[in-house]
């Protein structure tokens, strides 16, 4: 059994961090945390031993992380603590959607406000002017590549989603909607692909899991059944 140690570093974080936390106010948390720490060096409080300082260090991330901090949040997805996973998750989708450039910022809220209207049309045309605003805002291509696919436009979809994969290798959103696609254009081989590959990333999905066993244990069936055919 590991015996969770406390550095010097996560303590002076911690002694921080809870008197802020206690507010139960997110601005000053966040504002408390950068006055004194950069996100690059709360993420390396990840990998302590001590659940409790990985725990609130994710949770910090998600009110002030960056793009330093994409990479070790995803490797926590993989943490043997539940709410470690939980709260990386969380603060991976706050990252992303802070990660695009003010002149993009105002099409993607306003995308984001006329997806929640199921407005989809307006919605997408807000996610376009936010990627021309910003070719590298991968977010703005995965909210676009849900609109189109809640149209029942799935090659429109799965482009703006290939996109956001392209930008983010660690978007498991982005994967998973590549099997959802994929699904929808009867290409099960491709979809189970997918949805392995987001599973890599976040192995904390059971819906996507449960999808990805069930597309294995179908393409056993459809291999045994070509057999007995072509030896029949």
């Amino acid at each position: 059994m590991m015996i969770a140690t406390v550095t010097a570093d996560s303590r002076a974080f911690m002694n921080l961090v809870r008197p802020a936390l206690e507010t139960a106010d997110a601005a000053t948390v966040a504002q408390v945390v950068l006055d004194h720490w950069k996100p690059q060096q709360i993420s390396s409080l990840l990998t302590e031993s001590d659940v409790n300082v990985r725990r609130v260090c994710a949770l910090v991330l998600g009110l002030v992380g960056d793009a330093t901090t994409v990479e070790p949040l995803a490797q926590a997805l993989h943490d043997e603590d539940s709410r470690v996973n939980e709260l990386s998750q969380d603060a991976l989708w706050s990252v992303w959607f802070r990660l695009g450039t003010r002149a993009a910022a105002r099409s993607f809220r306003e995308g984001m406000n006329l997806l929640g209207q199921n407005n989809l049309q307006a919605a997408i045309l807000n996610f376009r002017q936010a990627i021309a605003a910003d070719q590298y805002f991968a977010e703005a291509a995965n909210q676009c590549a849900i609109a189109h696919f809640l149209l029942g436009q799935w090659r429109q979809s799965l482009a703006f989603y290939q996109r956001a994969m392209d930008l983010m290798p660690y978007h498991f959103g982005a994967a998973s909607g590549l099997g959802h696609c994929y699904m929808y254009l009867g290409d099960l081989d491709a979809a189970r692909q997918w949805y392995c590959q987001a599973l890599q990333i976040n192995p904390c999905m059971p819906i996507i899991e449960d999808a990805c066993r069930c597309l294995a244990e179908e393409s056993g069936r459809s291999k045994t059944k070509s057999a007995r055919q072509e030896a029949g």
